[in-house]
């Protein structure tokens, strides 16, 4: 189930099948396998196996990191203890509880000290709860998860803001993009969408209401998690621009690849909690846009 892509990134999780059930996930599908459930161990002897071929740790992919807590800290806390020079990376919608919010700072000052990047991704996809994509039942709301970012952005952890996938205003409407964004404010390092992946079912699209027709997409394999069927990769390319035009506007970068900003991030960062863009890598994000 774990590759490490072309970009040196590898992508892991404890695996199962994440209950968050979010209604535009590849992974709440027929057509994908969900890999074992694995212990920490498990996963750290994974990424031993494969040391040396990647440089960037991600833990995501199929399951939230935080569906368990505690678990998921203790994931992240022995990666960044047996992985002192790669980057890494994690994406949640969940929020931990304090002590744990609490840990993740001192891992986060840890890091800084010698100089390694860990980012937080924190991801949303609308303004508005309810909405027609997530659970509010199960997932927190946009603003408890825009505040927890902002708390580990104060604390000076550089973090993403990760607006994934990138929706067609019909589904999600840029004035609702507008209010993430308003929210947000100078807090994220980047802004990250990313192309929606569909199943060749159309299960995905019928859920959200759509037909992508003849709209421009991909069908290819997955290139981030082992999966043995194509996917439709939708590049809602309106969208995309609508959405980077109005990040730039801010001063904010906006990327379609997590590598691409992770190769920004490494240019500007100084490793002291302090955000300075320099406009001139943001159209970096334009290649490889296809996950």
């Amino acid at each position: 189930m774990i590759l490490v892509d072309k970009d040196k990134k590898i992508t892991v999780s404890l695996g199962g099948i994440c209950k968050l059930k979010c209604a535009h996930c590849y992974t709440n599908t027929g057509d994908f396998e969900h890999q074992k459930q694995l212990t920490i161990e498990e996963t750290l002897r994974i990424l031993e196996m494969k040391r040396g071929s990647f440089t960037t740790i991600c833990i995501s992919g199929d399951t939230d990191c935080f569906l368990d807590p505690y678990k998921g800290l203790e994931l992240i806390k022995k990666i960044v203890a047996n992985f002192t020079i790669e980057n890494i990376m994690f994406t949640t919608r969940m929020i931990p509880p304090k002590e744990i919010i609490e840990e993740l700072f001192q891992i986060g000052k840890m890091c800084n000290k010698r100089r390694q990047l860990f980012i937080p991704c924190i991801s949303v996809v609308a303004f508005n709860c309810p909405n027609k994509i997530e659970n509010s039942l199960l997932v927190p709301n946009t603003i408890e998860r825009l505040e927890f970012l902002e708390l580990l952005a104060g604390a000076g952890l550089p973090c993403f803001l990760t607006m994934r996938p990138t929706f067609p205003f019909e589904i999600i409407p840029f004035s609702e993009i507008v209010q993430i964004l308003d929210y947000a404010k100078d807090a994220p390092a980047a802004v990250l969408g990313e192309v929606l992946l569909l199943d060749k079912d159309g299960v995905i699209e019928r859920r959200l209401g759509i037909d992508v027709g003849q709209s421009e997409y991909q069908e290819s394999k997955l290139t981030f998690i082992n999966q043995p069927l194509e996917w439709k990769k939708l590049y809602c390319k309106k969208e995309h621009d609508t959405i980077k035009e109005e990040c730039y506007r801010r001063g904010m970068p906006f990327f379609l690849r997590s590598m691409s900003a992770i190769n920004y991030l490494k240019k500007i960062y100084e490793y002291n909690g302090i955000i300075i863009h320099q406009a001139k890598y943001f159209d970096e994000e334009v290649l490889n846009i296809f996950p």
